[in-house]
């Protein structure tokens, strides 16, 4: 189970990213994240048998939500800059 929930982790982690830094969209994003959520949550109920596979898709989105929620803010709103801000030729 260890290895399945790894897995879709790294697949809605590293993949995207990389795949961004290439000049990707992320709309095309979209099927890795819905299949890394399905993929968790098979292995989660794969491993509780008492609870089914739209419990554990549930949980796995709203663990995502509030992931997201910290990232924006820790990170900020997309603070943007202008360029006389930056002091450009000043040592």
């Amino acid at each position: 189970m260890f290895n399945l929930l790894v897995a879709s982790w790294l697949v809605v982690s590293m993949l995207p990213a990389g795949l961004t830094a290439v000049g990707m969209p992320m709309l095309l994003m979209l099927p890795l994240w819905l299949y890394s959520v399905w993929v968790s949550g098979k292995a989660l109920s794969g491993a509780i048998p008492k609870a089914n596979l739209a419990y554990n898709i549930g949980g796995t989105v709203a663990c995502l939500i509030r992931s997201v929620i910290v990232i924006v803010l820790v990170m900020g709103h997309g603070t943007s800059y202008r360029a006389s801000s930056l002091r450009l030729g000043s040592v």
